[in-house]
Order: structure tokens, then C-alpha cells, then sequence
């Protein structure tokens, strides 16, 4: 069976590649949302991140003798979300990412004088 990949925008043809299911976790605390991903045996060197037009793309590939495992996951993220506030930590396998909400603007009044 042949597998295309586009981990690491590789473009390729392998038969080597076998895709994992991602585990995952989103949880909400107060004004922030956690995603918690299951990547067992991936070091952070070897995950890729990166958001574009509100999506948050997350890939992770391991060679194990020349096998190829590969993670592929997206989240459609919310306009109330702040994509630039994005932190991520990643420990024993688990990949952690932290999505704060948008800061309402709340309605400056002022006092406008007549000239």
C-alpha cells in the first residue's frame, strides 16, 4: 500500500509512512482553553506547529528503523480565540498547548467639546 505524506511539507510518496491517531484533550480554565495531545515517543524537536487562516496545525513524525510514524491533527480555532497568545510545552509525550480568548474591548467614554 502507498501512503502520501505531507508532514513536514514532503510532498513524497512512502510506503514507509503509517499514520497515528492523535489522542487529545481540550479542557477550559477560566479565560483559557488547553489542548492536550497524546504523542508517545516524539521528541518537541521532531512536532511542527503553525496556525493560518484561524487553523491550528499540528504534525509530528518519528523514523523507527526506517518506518516512518506520522501525526497529523488541525483545530479550527474560534474568532473569540487570540491565536498570537498560543504557548506550547511538551514533556514525557505530551504535547500542551495553551489558547487564551480575546480581550473584549470595552466602550471608552469621552466627553467631546465644541469648538
Amino acid at each position: 500500500m502507498t501512503t502520501c505524506t505531507a508532514v513536514n511539507k514532503d510532498t513524497k510518496c512512502n510506503t514507509n509512512v503509517r499514520y497515528r491517531t492523535v489522542r487529545s484533550n481540550i479542557t477550559k480554565n477560566g479565560d483559557t482553553y488547553s489542548i492536550y495531545m497524546a504523542l508517545p515517543g516524539i521528541d518537541k524537536e521532531h512536532v511542527n506547529l503553525q496556525v493560518k487562516d484561524h487553523t491550528l496545525y499540528v504534525e509530528a513524525n518519528k523514523d523507527v528503523n526506517g518506518q516512518i510514524y506520522a501525526y497529523q491533527k488541525s483545530y479550527k480555532l474560534s474568532d473569540k480565540l487570540d491565536a498570537d497568545s498560543i504557548n506550547a510545552s511538551m514533556k514525557d509525550g505530551l504535547l500542551q498547548l495553551s489558547i487564551a480568548l480575546k480581550k473584549e474591548e470595552v466602550p471608552q467614554e469621552r466627553r467631546i467639546e465644541i469648538q
